[in-house]
């Protein structure tokens, strides 16, 4: 579901709907939630702690000095 935040990574992005989509989302269904839009290493765990089981990122990671450090900062904040 997304974008939760804004993003750069797409030409047109939809407006971000913010934790409140994740939140609903979660209330309404009872399958598996993957979060998109903006989401950073220090965003992901209030995404997650709003409802999503995972989040998928781009340019947080992609642009990242070192990829795999930032992967890692995102691993260990959503546990």
């Amino acid at each position: 579901v997304g974008p939760i935040y804004a993003t750069t990574s797409k030409a047109n992005p939809l407006r971000p709907r913010g934790l409140e989509l994740v939140r609903a989302v979660r209330a309404a269904v009872p399958c598996p939630i993957v979060a998109i839009g903006g989401i950073t290493a220090e965003t992901a765990p209030l995404v997650c702690a709003a409802g999503a089981d995972a989040v998928a990122m781009i340019g947080a990671l992609v642009r990242a000095a070192d990829p795999a450090a930032a992967v890692r900062a995102v691993l260990a904040g959503i546990g």
